[in-house]
């Protein structure tokens, strides 16, 4: 928006945080559009594997649930329940404002200080910890009569300040994250068993995930979990080459600079890292960790993450009958072993 704006977008925003009206019937409407978006997000086979997964995961704990809820959470969510939860959740020492563009700090400091006060006070949400008492499960299969399977492939890894971060972003690269990754050149390239394959890493307080996600031909699940299953044991067996590890550092490199040429995007960046690190991370430091990443970094973090007792399997599709739970479990298994 335009600078000349920002004080009174700003004191719009504030009022509808501090002081909403959350009128019943828009409580009711809202609740019929949640209702349609998890509807819609159950007509999509990918999806439900993703959610699927993450239940595997972090079987039991909030973090494994879908993100839209459920039919059953949604019909007890009312205006007073929306309300407790702001009063507890929405709270200065929970709350970072990050602005970008042509700006005063100084003046804004004061200004979002005074609006402060209709925010109350408190310590805000605290998360449940992830520990070992958090169980994950290996497989699990959701029947839909659809055109294809589709397959999530998860490990459950590290929290976000672990400095192996880093090498698993480039592994990440190297196998899935774009056209002249391994897992496409394989899967799709040479032997046209999915029209997409990526992988991707995620990463939360105290716990993370590495993701490949693909859907294919009903009959060939078997054969195109076994080219991947093939392909993480390459990075944990072999070094990455120093060519292709210096591509996957420039793709990052890219990707991070091509993404801050907006106002927009920079002030995301600012409030994302204060939120998760309380404290700005430029991406020049970023920039440099992920510059230090060695083939030996990466084989490393290879072995340390892509082991059976991290790995969760979904798959959803027609036809999937219960003794295929344990034919996957046993590729996952000795595949990964």
């Amino acid at each position: 928006m335009a600078a000349r704006h920002g004080e009174i977008a700003f004191a719009i925003l504030a009022d509808m945080l501090g002081d909403p009206r959350f009128a019943e019937a828009d409580v009711t409407s809202e609740r019929e559009v949640i209702r349609d978006e998890i509807l819609m997000y159950r007509d999509q086979p990918a999806q439900v594997a993703e959610d699927l997964l993450g239940e595997l995961l972090w079987v039991g704990h909030p973090l494994g649930r879908p993100l839209a809820g459920r039919f059953d959470s949604l019909d007890r969510i009312g205006r007073n329940e929306l309300f407790r939860f702001k009063k507890r959740g929405y709270v200065p020492r929970a709350t970072v404002v990050a602005l970008a563009g042509r700006i005063r700090p100084e003046s804004w400091i004061r200004r979002v200080e005074r609006s402060w006060s209709s925010l109350g006070s408190g310590p805000g949400l605290a998360s449940a910890p992830i520990d070992d008492q958090v169980v994950q499960q290996r497989v699990g299969l959701a029947v839909r009569e659809v055109e294809q399977t589709h397959l999530a492939l998860g490990f459950r890894l590290f929290g976000r300040d672990d400095p192996r971060r880093f090498a698993l972003k480039v592994l990440s690269v190297v196998l899935g994250e774009n056209m002249s990754s391994r897992l496409f050149q394989v899967i799709r390239e040479r032997h046209g068993l999915a029209y997409a394959i990526q992988s991707a890493v995620s990463h939360f307080s105290d716990t993370g995930s590495f993701v490949i996600t693909a859907g294919v031909e009903p009959a060939d699940l078997r054969r195109t979990l076994g080219l991947i299953l093939r392909e993480l044991r390459k990075m944990a067996d072999q070094p990455v080459g120093c060519r292709e590890l210096r591509r996957a550092q420039d793709y990052l490199t890219g990707q991070i600079r091509l993404g801050l040429e907006s106002s927009g995007r920079r002030m995301n960046w600012a409030g994302e890292t204060v939120m998760s690190y309380g404290r700005i991370v430029t991406p020049e430091a970023v920039i440099d960790r992920l510059e230090q990443v060695t083939p030996e970094a990466v084989q490393s973090v290879a072995r340390d993450c892509l082991r059976p007792a991290r790995a969760s399997l979904a798959v959803v599709g027609p036809g999937l009958a219960e003794p295929l739970r344990g034919e996957l479990d046993e590729r996952l298994a000795v595949g990964l072993g």
